[in-house]
């Protein structure tokens, strides 16, 4: 259980930096490099990300010879909802497409960056 806490709180401070990022990046330039829909994105993409985390850790703190397969399951869910997502927003008929996408793959990344990044950190000291 201290390890999910843990990781929760990481993924906090990881989603912190992205609002900060969100938040500042206009600042730089006076083109729009922001769609109007990046704080649904982020947010979306805060609480999949935030589930799929816990539930494969939570998972694999009861079954370690199974880590492997929650954590890919998770992963392709999170790529399933994410393109369900994404593409219902286009559907909808949202302004700025290219845009749209630009984020929300921007974020997605930051994401995934983050999430193989804790798996490595994860897995290192079990390969001693």
């Amino acid at each position: 259980m201290k390890e999910i806490l843990i990781s929760i709180v990481k993924l906090l401070v990881f989603s912190a930096f992205i609002v900060g990022l969100i938040y500042v990046v206009p600042s730089f330039t006076e083109d729009k490099v922001l769609h109007d829909s990046v704080y649904s994105i982020f947010i979306f993409l805060f609480v999949l990300n935030l589930l799929t985390h816990t539930v494969s850790l939570w998972a694999a703190g009861n079954s370690k010879e199974k880590f492997a397969g929650f954590y890919f399951t998770a992963m392709v869910v999170r790529f399933f909802f994410s393109l369900m997502f994404a593409f219902v927003y286009l559907y909808r008929g949202t302004e700025d497409k290219i845009l749209f996408v630009a984020n929300f793959f921007v974020i997605y990344l930051l994401y995934i960056c983050f999430d193989i990044y804790g798996l490595v950190s994860n897995l290192r000291p079990h390969s001693k």
